[in-house]
């Protein structure tokens, strides 16, 4: 089935005079084959099928046969070092992009970062007005303070919004992006509210834990987060998959990254590396991150 918020991507790109293909998620030899075929230079997922799609070229020794260049994927909150982790897959040259909508208000096209100014999306403040709040108090933060994204449309029509509450973390950034862009920006998400877990009294964001995990080098681009509730306070496992070229330190590394983890989280956590390839995948969707344990039975299958 066809993402309903590729639709707004899908008109986008024809009205911009491109030729777009509709392939949804999954199937990814066919997908590989569409690219290579139409010679298509951009991709459009999310961040986690842009990296199992890189993924499979590899494997497949396909990346020389492909024209594709730059990725605009959204969907899932995803770090700078996801963004790595993509880049690296596909090849030297090859850009990743973040893009931002929410289906209440239009989809994708609420903001987007820029391939020259990376790190920050430009909101399109001339169809939205977007506004930070406290997401106890419901009160506007200062520039800079980090918050629940608000959104009201100036043009929408049909279903418009007044201050809609996203639940989406972020900040706006005063200062100008390097592009020369003069729209509002914002930082990019650092999760949702209704993301957060809690975890012995302490409130912790998926996205911190990917960020730890994906910024070293040694670890690859898959990963699950574990909420082990069979005793009376909660345990966060992490699992992840070694690079090939680190499968031989897997002690070390996963040392390494507690200690980031426990810095950054200020919790312990059981971090568990396995040879690339032992996570499941998922070829369609919005990627599963979290599980939860409440019995001795494996919640991930493996």
């Amino acid at each position: 089935m066809l993402f309903r918020s590729g639709l707004g991507l899908h008109y986008g790109g024809e009205l911009l005079g491109a030729t777009v293909v509709p392939a949804s998620g999954g199937n990814t030899g066919f997908q590989l084959q569409l690219l290579e075929d139409l010679g298509a230079g951009a991709l459009c997922a999310t961040p986690s099928f842009a990296l199992l799609l890189g993924e499979r070229a590899a494997e497949a020794d396909l990346h020389s046969r492909l024209s594709v260049r730059v990725a605009i994927l959204g969907a899932e909150p995803w770090s700078e070092g996801m963004r790595s982790k993509i880049e690296n897959t596909w090849g030297e040259g090859f850009k990743a992009v973040d893009v931002y909508g929410i289906s209440e208000v239009i989809g994708p096209g609420v903001a987007q970062e820029s391939p020259d100014a990376p790190g920050a999306l430009s909101v399109f403040d001339d169809h939205f007005f977007p506004e930070i709040v406290d997401p106890e108090t419901g009160e506007p933060v200062p520039d800079g303070e980090f918050g629940e994204l608000v959104i009201t449309t100036l043009t929408k029509e049909a279903m418009p919004v007044i201050r809609f509450r996203t639940r989406d973390i972020t900040r706006i950034i005063p200062e100008a992006g390097a592009d020369g862009r003069t729209f509002v920006r914002i930082a990019r998400l650092t999760g949702r509210t209704d993301d957060m877990l809690v975890i012995r009294g302490i409130n912790v964001y998926p996205r911190e834990i990917e960020s730890v995990l994906l910024e070293d080098p040694d670890v690859g681009g898959q990963y699950r987060i574990v909420v082990d509730r069979r005793a009376a306070l909660p345990e966060l496992r992490i699992l992840g998959e070694l690079t090939a070229e680190a499968s031989d330190r897997a002690a070390v590394v996963g040392d390494r990254i507690g200690m980031r983890l426990l810095e950054r989280i200020r919790i312990r956590t059981s971090v568990e590396l396995t040879a690339p390839g032992t996570l499941p995948r998922q070829d369609g969707g919005k990627a599963q991150r979290v599980f939860e344990q409440t019995s001795d039975s494996e919640p991930l299958g493996i």
